[in-house]
């Protein structure tokens, strides 16, 4: 299921304006624009989660950080052989990686259907490299994108799509341990997954808290949520004191597949939920934003 999604980035005041509640206000607004051009949902990176639940927003995605040290690197010799692995720049790289994407990011809990310009924003604002994984029959079956720092290598992004993809990816960046005091790799799943290493001792993980979300457009986020099956009406007071229009007594249910969300300001609610708290409690199933 595919929403509309905008998002909020690079909020600040000059300090002699901060306090009069500037941002906050411009926040209330871009909210209320963003639902009368029929935006369902919003994404931000916030530099404080207390200020931005203040606006509907809640926390619901964290990264996994995985650190190994160049001398706990794990000789690793892949069981599929064939394919290749094959090194170039980030840019250079997209022509593969584009298509992967958009077909992972189907099946991910709020992945980004992201457009041409942002991948283009990727590759000026970051000097990444990429290793993509061409199968025997010579197409693209995975890839890394990573970023070489000093002593460290930091992989940002893993995708692999088979299981020769994965082993021939994970073979090539970890022979990376001998160039590098320290590998990283920035996960954007939550579950941890440090124990297919042979000594899990030997990988620090570390869970930090990542991007908040918001529904904008209750209405039609329910409608076309993917539940999956059908319930009996279920009656639930929503409380969103910045977008008063989600805010009131809905009544859900669905039928022969066809899910209706309606306000009945006349039903006794059975179950009372914030914004923050229902946008939290809607993360599980897989669900896509398109920018």
């Amino acid at each position: 299921m595919a929403y509309k999604m905008n998002g909020i980035g690079d909020v600040m005041s000059a300090p002699e304006d901060s306090g009069h509640g500037g941002a906050g206000t411009l926040l209330k607004a871009a909210l209320q624009e963003m639902y009368d051009r029929n935006v369902t949902l919003s994404y931000l990176a916030p530099f404080s989660y207390r200020y931005y639940r203040r606006f509907g927003y809640e926390q619901v995605f964290n990264h996994i950080t995985y650190t190994i040290a160049h001398d706990h690197v794990p000789a690793y010799h892949p069981q599929h052989q064939g394919g290749r692995v094959e090194r170039m720049s980030f840019a250079a790289a997209l022509l593969s990686i584009k298509p992967l994407y958009a077909k992972k990011a189907q099946n991910l809990p709020g992945g980004m259907m992201r457009e041409d310009w942002w991948w283009d924003y990727l590759t000026l604002k970051n000097r990444w490299d990429a290793g993509v994984y061409f199968g025997e029959d010579g197409q693209a079956q995975g890839y890394a994108v990573y970023e070489r720092s000093g002593a460290e290598m930091t992989v940002h992004k893993l995708l692999a799509n088979t299981p020769a993809a994965f082993e021939q990816l994970m073979a090539f960046l970890l022979k990376h341990g001998n160039t590098f005091q320290k590998l990283r790799y920035e996960s954007p799943h939550s579950q941890y997954a440090g124990d297919w290493i042979q000594e899990p001792y030997a990988v620090s993980a570390v869970v930090t808290p990542y991007m908040m979300a918001r529904i904008v457009d209750l209405q039609d986020f329910l409608n076309r949520y993917p539940f999956t099956q059908d319930f009996a009406p279920v009656t639930i007071a929503v409380e969103d004191p910045v977008l008063p229009v989600n805010a009131g007594v809905w009544q859900l249910s669905r039928t022969a597949g066809q899910t209706t969300a309606e306000k009945d300001a006349n039903a006794a609610p059975e179950l009372t939920f914030t914004i923050q708290q229902l946008t939290k409690r809607s993360w599980a199933p897989p669900h896509c934003m398109r920018s």
